[in-house]
């Protein structure tokens, strides 16, 4: 009797084991569950209209230059860390000073322009004269990051990440 109830233990052990076998198969790797999450590509319309709902506000800032990453964000004066920036309809860019002015002759808000290039992949603005050529990594309802990199006279890469959040 005792064998009996040590075989059935040990077919029932086996028979799980193969059933976990079995879905192990089905787990997705870390490359396929990456490929199968992955988002859809937006369209330039999809990513105007993420870009101008609402006002961003910078919540991170790195430097990358080789291995090393510096948090800018930390470095930026209170009159800066507090701006807002809007992006609305037909081009038009607004850069609000926020709470925190630098003097009290500083406007509140500068105008500039925007623009995706035709693919959607980079955004121009222009403020204050100056235009400034971004790659867009990430635009969705509540996050927008922008990239951007120079290189120096040594040949050295430097890339900024900006990400704004609602």
């Amino acid at each position: 009797m005792k064998k009996v109830t040590l075989l059935l233990s040990l077919a029932a052990t086996v028979l799980s084991l193969a059933s976990c076998e079995k879905e192990l198969e089905n787990v997705n790797t870390p490359d396929q569950a990456a490929a199968a999450s992955a988002v859809k590509t937006l369209t330039v319309e999809e990513k105007t209209s993420l870009l101008t709902t609402g006002d961003w506000k910078l919540t991170k800032m790195s430097a990358t230059s080789g291995q090393t990453e510096t948090n800018l964000l930390v470095m930026l004066k209170a009159d800066e860390s507090d701006n807002l920036s809007k992006f609305r309809a037909a081009g038009q860019f607004l850069q609000d000073e926020g709470a925190a002015k630098r003097t009290e002759e500083t406007p509140q808000q500068s105008e500039g322009t925007w623009a995706f290039s035709t693919d959607g992949s980079q955004l121009d603005i222009t403020n204050a004269g100056v235009t400034t050529q971004y790659q867009v990594a990430e635009v969705s309802a509540s996050s927008l990051t922008l990239t951007r990199t120079s290189t120096d006279t040594e040949g050295k890469s430097t890339t900024i990440t900006s990400v704004y959040s609602h």
